[in-house]
């Protein structure tokens, strides 16, 4: 499980996430189901390392990941825009933004790779 590539990738991914969430933990306990939304992603993407023998399904739950880090990201600045217009400041990016985006990225490669693992098992049924 853990000489695989991809779950390299999938657990800096967890990371950042982790990161992401230290860094705006004042943002994020503002609603419930954002709360919500955080905690389900933190557990499907922490499910996805542990799917290693079923292939098709891990790399489905890594698309899934991918729309719910993105779901966060989009989120996260649209609640930062909104509690800067009630409290009539300016919103500013952070860098913890790009948190969600890089592990993405990441989740992408990981996919790319369990995808290249598939092949590989069914050219070697093949062969046999």
């Amino acid at each position: 499980m853990i000489q695989r590539i991809q779950t390299i990738y999938i657990i800096l991914g967890i990371l950042l996430f982790v990161a992401f969430i230290i860094f705006e933990y004042e943002l994020i306990v503002i609603l419930i189901p954002f709360m919500v939304l955080i905690g389900f992603t933190f557990v499907s993407l922490i499910t996805s390392i542990f799917l290693y023998k079923k292939i098709m399904l891990q790399i489905r739950l890594c698309g899934f990941n991918i729309g719910l880090l993105l779901g966060v990201a989009g989120m996260t600045y649209f609640l930062g825009l909104e509690a800067a217009k009630n409290c009539g400041i300016s919103y500013s990016l952070t860098f913890t933004l790009i948190f969600p985006v890089i592990a993405v990225i990441l989740i992408l490669l990981a996919m790319r790779f369990i995808w290249k693992d598939e092949v590989l098992v069914k050219t070697m049924d093949r062969i046999r």
